[in-house]
């Protein structure tokens, strides 16, 4: 599996990336840029070119986030309008699935496009299971959006075996920080012979979280911790907030749960969506029955 993690609220990808926190605690514990906030206020800086000079394609999205962070700021700003008119007026559960596809389809495509500028190759491959040991997050829509696949891609059995993996799962971690549960070594409960249960549908930063050297991502793993800066491209990761961030404009606008924004542990929140059939109307009326898989999510202790 190429990768099976979830970043936190959202913050702009690009100054530390330490695999004891996760994607989540790494976007969380990056100083200095807000996302939710700057992506959508700050102005972008006027550049200096010299008479004659050409920009680079691809430049824009070198592995800075001051760089990205223009295109990143209308990405959002697109998705935002996007997506409002997906949820529509009033929201529907069937417009939340439907949003959350539309977010990963979103995601490939512009991810696609700014490969096509500049290739930075990935070790990424089916598989490849490292990053799925680390703290799971999604945000709601993604969550029901995995539980109705899995309610529909897998045999009765096999669908109670998962839940009754999630829910050991979720035991297992609900008092782990980060950092511990890397060390613990307790792998996502989509999980299975190094692929994931719910490829097709997996989470926005499952997809965007990548490393150029499998070989590190194995030593980290096996030591606990460490630093991926080295070896990672924080395109994807950047893109991944942009849509996030417009994802999460247009839930707050459509006066979805208060906490729409927040992620929710992945483990916990599956257990929560797949044991109560009506998860998705519930929350789709306003109704914040994923909160416990929030509380679940705890990165200042």
């Amino acid at each position: 599996m190429t990768n099976c993690l979830l970043l936190g609220p959202r913050r702009m990808a690009g100054a530390f990336a330490r695999w004891e926190y996760g994607t989540a605690g790494w976007i969380r514990h990056i100083k200095g840029i807000n996302f939710m906030r700057d992506i959508v206020t700050t102005r972008p800086a006027k550049r200096r070119t010299k008479p004659g000079a050409s920009t680079p394609a691809g430049s824009q999205f070198a592995a800075t986030p001051e760089k990205m962070q223009p295109f990143l700021r209308a990405l959002a700003q697109e998705m935002e309008a996007r997506q409002r008119t997906v949820l529509g007026d009033p929201v529907t559960p069937r417009a939340l699935l439907a949003a959350a596809g539309d977010a990963q389809r979103q995601f490939g495509r512009t991810w696609d496009h700014v490969q096509s500028l500049n290739v930075v190759p990935h070790a990424c491959r089916p598989g490849c299971d490292h990053c799925c040991f680390l703290t799971v997050e999604a945000s709601a829509p993604e969550v029901f959006l995995i539980a109705e696949h899995v309610r529909t891609a897998l045999a009765p059995e096999q669908l109670a075996c998962l839940r009754g993996h999630l829910h050991r799962t979720a035991e297992r971690i609900q008092r782990l920080t980060p950092a511990e549960r890397v060390r613990a070594d307790v792998p996502c409960a989509l999980l299975e012979d190094g692929r994931c249960a719910a490829y097709p549908v997996r989470p926005l930063a499952c997809r965007a979280w990548n490393s150029r050297d499998a070989a590190a991502c194995a030593r980290m793993r096996r030591e606990g911790g460490g630093d991926l800066r080295p070896v990672q491209d924080q395109r994807p990761l950047g893109i991944d907030a942009g849509i996030q961030a417009g994802l999460t404009a247009a839930l707050r606008a459509a006066g979805l749960p208060e906490d729409a924004e927040r992620p929710c542990e992945l483990n916990t929140a599956l257990c929560l969506a797949l044991d109560e059939p009506q998860s998705l109307e519930r929350w789709a009326g306003g109704e914040d029955v994923l909160a416990p898989a929030r509380a679940a999510v705890d990165y200042e202790r």
